[in-house]
């Protein structure tokens, strides 16, 4: 399904989700380390190595990098609106999109993939001809990545080498909901412990994919997370997830199921990434892209968030 011209996404209200006593006293401490002014859409965002995070600014055509040395800065300029980030040899992979989606039909078949150098400059771009509105993306193996096409409810294999893409799956639990158009279907991609688990933004839940030889699907898709709205997300050592929301809330799942809040605040409106990194000293640093409630006309700066856990998740 492809959103309606000239038709915002219909992403769900700021999330009302009230933390609990214990939530309250247990919330761990922020920063706003980056921060863009209200009209900005963050979308997507990678830890390099070195502790540098870039992420994508979709309507400035912009991905954006901040250090705790360097501050914030533009990495890299887009003919285009950049959505996904994903680690490449010498360098990183962007999906991007040549239409905005705020173009309803027009996105589809304009997206691609564009090569940044670790500098940021731009290489080769590969583009998605048959792509609908072309989303999260995971590295699957060397030369490898798959794709979400968040409206045709498919994931794409893209063959670097080759530079094509091509279909690697399509099943019900990725597609968008009928009863519920503006929504996307299969968006964010994570790999961890021989799956595949992908998150469905209008049947806001999370699934778990394992993946057979040669990074082939190896059995149906289990949902593990049923959640009150989702975009991307990160796996957890334990099982659990981490998962945006693009609400005021990042909320932590157990490896059981049960959903809690992690982090609740305006600061983080219309959240729609989490990265993890090392913190120095022990623990664990959580990244937060931000839009500021953007689709939903609230008005706020769009943030990147830091998040001390000195314990971990």
């Amino acid at each position: 399904m492809i959103l309606p011209r000239r038709t915002a996404l219909a992403l769900p209200p700021a999330l009302a989700l009230p933390p609990t006593a214990e939530a309250q006293t247990q919330a761990p401490a922020h920063r706003v380390v980056a921060l863009y002014p209200s009209g900005h859409f963050l979308e997507n965002l990678l830890v390099r190595p070195d502790g540098a995070v870039l992420f994508t600014s979709y309507f400035a055509g912009e991905v954006g990098i901040w250090s705790e040395a360097a501050g914030q800065a533009v990495f890299a300029r887009i003919q285009g609106h950049p959505v996904s980030l994903a680690p490449a040899p010498g360098g990183v992979l962007l999906v991007l999109h040549g239409v905005a989606f705020t173009e309803g039909a027009r996105l589809a078949g304009s997206g691609a993939v564009q090569f940044l150098s670790a500098e940021g400059r731009p290489g080769h771009r590969i583009p998605l001809p048959e792509a609908g509105f072309p989303n999260g993306m995971v590295r699957l193996a060397e030369g490898a990545y798959l794709i979400a096409d968040s409206g045709r409810g498919r994931i794409w294999r893209l063959d670097l080498a080759g530079g094509t893409a091509s279909p690697w799956l399509e099943l019900p639990e990725m597609a968008p909901d009928a009863a519920r158009p503006g929504l996307p279907g299969v968006n964010g991609l994570q790999i961890a412990a021989g799956a595949l688990f992908f998150s469905n933004s209008a049947r806001p839940g999370i699934w778990r994919l394992p993946l057979g030889a040669e990074g082939r699907p190896g059995g149906p898709a289990q949902q593990v997370a049923t959640l009150p709205g989702v975009d991307d997300f990160v796996v957890l050592p334990d099982g659990g997830f981490l998962a945006a929301t693009h609400g005021d809330v990042v909320l932590r799942v157990s490896p059981g199921g049960a959903v809690s809040p992690l982090l609740q605040t305006p600061d983080i409106a219309g959240c729609t990434a989490v990265a993890l990194a090392p913190r120095p000293g022990g623990g664990q640093l959580l990244y937060i892209s931000a839009s500021g409630g953007l689709l939903e006309r609230r008005g706020l700066p769009a943030h990147l968030v830091r998040v001390e856990l000195p314990g971990g998740v």
